[in-house]
């Protein structure tokens, strides 16, 4: 629980540079069909969906199939074995 306590895993997003602020530092891109990705400043077509206001900067696909992805290590991150099986973290 200590762990827990320091590293505060829940509540908080564990994902490495979700938005593409800092480009595509963190990510392993497995896709880039088309034109590939591109991380969009400001998003485009965003505004008008709600929560997206504010967001300055997005990651956009192409018109082919693109696949990017992150592996977490929930144990480095402060979940500990047994919570994985007891929450179900798939």
């Amino acid at each position: 629980m200590k762990k827990v306590a320091l590293l505060r895993p829940f509540g908080r997003n564990l994902i490495v540079n979700p938005s593409g602020e800092d480009g595509f530092k963190g990510w392993k891109v497995e896709m880039n069909g088309g034109d590939g990705f591109k991380i969009e400043r400001p998003p485009e077509g965003c505004a008008n969906y709600i929560g997206m206001e504010n967001v300055s900067v997005a990651f956009a696909t192409s018109y082919h199939w693109c696949r990017k992805y992150q592996i977490i290590d929930l144990c480095k991150e402060g979940i500990e074995v047994s919570n994985v099986f007891w929450y179900n973290i798939s």
